[in-house]
């Protein structure tokens, strides 16, 4: 939509030029290549996606300069958590450090906690920030903080340890050991074979417009909406919506993955050409992928205003329904957007709901 017939640079490239697809300069995206050639080109270039997040205009070449004398990094207390190497910028593009990270979740403590307060939870762990190795973690091990806590978990005759917080103090200690994102449960320890939420995660092909998967987010709703459940919006920080239904806690994990599922197969079905069940990239070219395996034991979410360990550091944000359609991208939001957000009093504030799978609701949906 955006090709036009003639280069849009001030001179011709030097290069070779023949067979290439010009495209008007509209649109943001990122490269990952190998290195700058003698002459000013990228070697061996990869095309990794779009990008929402930036400007066009803040985009420059970087150029190697003389190194200066580093300052020593800082302790920093936090919640009482003495946060080491505070000054470490763990999210290098963004400048974003590891001091802030700690002060931004201890400034969200009422806003996240409500979320994964004694939930089981794995952890995306960056000890030497983003560009270096991250890893996954659910289990506590050895060394950890004394307010991050474990709890044996029994299923399926299987035995297995799961970490957890009460409070702020924990989720800054887990800063502490280089973590960045929080996946929680969707169910609490006290009873943890009953979960309390339904969650559809709308995952998109790369090519799918945002304006596609907005309407997905709404289908889910009115969906929900015609079964008398109702029904709350997220952007992930990454590419795709949640939507999630708060319940009681009345029902097995495998009836709400089954009522998750065939709501999901009714979507497929009557708009086949929109929706996959596939998770299969290959499988799901042009589709949005619904994902309703988080709705199965052991499975997990981004946490409510988690900053993302990707490039950029977008934040995941509940939303109110109405505030969707000037919604640009699902990774739209920075730390200061939410902070300014906070400051202006327009966090959304999950209301107190009670309703239930009914056998009506079940059965709607077989």
């Amino acid at each position: 939509r955006i090709e036009t017939p003639q280069h849009p640079f001030s001179e011709k490239p030097d290069t070779r030029i023949n067979g290439t697809i010009w495209v008007k300069p509209k649109v943001l995206c990122e490269v990952k290549f190998a290195m700058w050639t003698a002459s000013g080109k990228v070697r061996h270039a990869s095309y990794q996606g779009l990008r929402a997040d930036k400007s066009p205009e803040t985009i420059v070449k970087e150029e190697p300069k003389a190194m200066t004398s580093k300052k020593p990094d800082k302790n920093k207390a936090i919640k009482g958590v003495n946060i080491s190497h505070a000054e470490r910028e763990i999210f290098p593009e963004a400048h974003i450090t590891k001091g802030e990270l700690a002060e931004f979740y201890a400034e969200m403590d009422e806003h996240i906690m409500p979320g994964i307060k004694n939930r089981p939870i794995s952890v995306v762990r960056c000890p030497g920030g983003i560009e270096n190795q991250c890893f996954f973690q659910r289990s506590k091990g050895k060394g950890m903080p004394e307010h991050i806590y474990t709890i044996d978990i029994k299923h399926d005759g299987k035995t297995h340890d799961y970490l957890y917080v009460k409070n702020v103090t924990g989720l800054v200690e887990l800063v502490q050991m280089g973590g960045i994102e929080m996946h929680p449960w969707g169910a609490q320890i006290d009873k943890i074979e009953k979960p309390d939420r339904i969650i559809f995660d709308l995952d998109p092909d790369e090519d799918i417009p945002f304006e596609a998967i907005k309407l997905a987010a709404r289908d889910v709703k009115g969906r929900l909406d015609d079964l008398g459940l109702q029904s709350f919006l997220k952007c992930t920080g990454g590419k795709g919506l949640h939507v999630t239904a708060p319940i009681d806690r009345r029902h097995d994990w495998d009836t709400v993955k089954t009522f998750a599922r065939n709501l999901a197969q009714q979507m497929v079905d009557d708009v086949p050409d929109a929706y996959t069940l596939n998770m299969s990239k290959k499988k799901r070219v042009g589709k949005i992928f619904i994902d309703y395996l988080r709705n199965d034991f052991a499975s997990t979410a981004v946490m409510d205003y988690c900053v993302r360990a990707r490039t950029g550091a977008a934040v995941a944000v509940p939303l109110e329904w109405d505030e969707l359609d000037d919604l640009s991208a699902a990774n739209q939001f920075s730390i200061r957007d939410v902070l300014a957000r906070k400051k202006k009093k327009k966090l959304f504030i999950y209301p107190q709901i009670r309703q239930s799978l009914t056998k009506d609701i079940l059965n709607a949906v077989q």
